[in-house]
C-alpha cells in the first residue's frame, strides 16, 4: 500500500507512490530504502537538525523526496522503464545561515508509478544511470 503520494512528478503519466515494497526481497520502496539507506538519511536528518534523533529518518526522507519530485533540478531520459531525479537541497537556520546542503537521488519506476529508491548524496548521482533529459 502507499505511504505517500507525489502528484507532480515530471514525465510521470500518473501519481507516483512511495509504497512499503516487499519485506522479503527489499527490492523497492520503503523496505529497500530502510535496508540500504536508513543510516545515510538519519545522518542527514541529524546534521540538518543539529540534534541526533530529533527527526525520524523516514519522515525526513519522505519530505525531501516529495520536494525533489515536485521540483527536481534534473532528471534522466527513461531507461529500463525508470527515471532518475536529483536536485540541490539547502537547509537554512532561522538566522538565515546555510546549515547543510546535499543532492538527493530518487529513482522512479515509470511503468509502475512507484518510488524504487531514495538516497542522499553529496553530488548529483543520476548521470551514472542515464543521459540527462532536463
Amino acid at each position: 500500500y502507499a505511504l505517500r503520494s507525489f502528484n507532480w512528478v515530471p514525465q510521470a503519466t500518473d501519481t507516483v507512490y512511495l509504497q512499503c515494497g516487499p519485506h522479503d526481497t527489499k527490492s523497492y520502496g520503503w523496505h529497500h530504502i530502510q535496508d540500504g539507506h536508513q543510516s545515510q538519511w538519519q545522518t542527514r536528518a541529524d546534521d540538518a537538525s543539529g540534534i541526533p534523533g530529533a527527526i525520524a529518518w523516514d519522515d525526513f526522507m519522505a519530505d525531501i523526496t516529495n520536494q525533489l519530485l515536485d521540483w527536481p533540478d534534473r532528471y534522466t531520459v527513461e531507461y529500463s522503464g525508470k527515471r532518475c531525479y536529483t536536485g540541490y537541497i539547502q537547509i537554512w537556520d532561522t538566522s538565515g545561515n546555510l546549515k547543510y546542503d546535499f543532492n538527493p537521488t530518487i529513482v522512479v519506476s515509470m511503468t509502475n508509478n512507484r518510488v524504487l529508491t531514495s538516497y542522499p548524496t553529496s553530488s548529483q548521482d543520476c548521470s551514472r544511470q542515464a543521459a540527462w533529459q532536463f
